[in-house]
């Protein structure tokens, strides 16, 4: 699994809805995890889809300080935290 950038989608008005993005997938292209941020700074907030129903959030992570940080709290997450 790889985490990629994600074009930045935008409002009504073209406003940019976040600063970056970016989600991880696994080889079928299913969406596992995302992390988004609204300042370059942070924080970054996170959530990771439940395993047995890609549609549906399983957990959420943030604020987290760093996105590193976010993206540490999605992997261990699905390779520890699932029963």
């Amino acid at each position: 699994m790889i985490w990629k950038e994600v074009v930045q989608e935008v409002d009504d008005a073209g406003h940019e809805m976040c600063v970056g993005s970016i989600t991880l997938r696994n080889d079928k292209s299913e969406y596992m995890a995302s992390v988004v941020w609204f300042d370059d700074e942070g924080p970054f907030y996170a959530y990771v889809m439940d395993g047995k129903n890609i549609d549906q959030i399983e957990r959420r992570f943030g604020p987290c300080t760093t996105l590193e940080g976010a993206k540490r709290a999605c992997e261990k997450m699905m390779t520890e935290g699932r029963g």
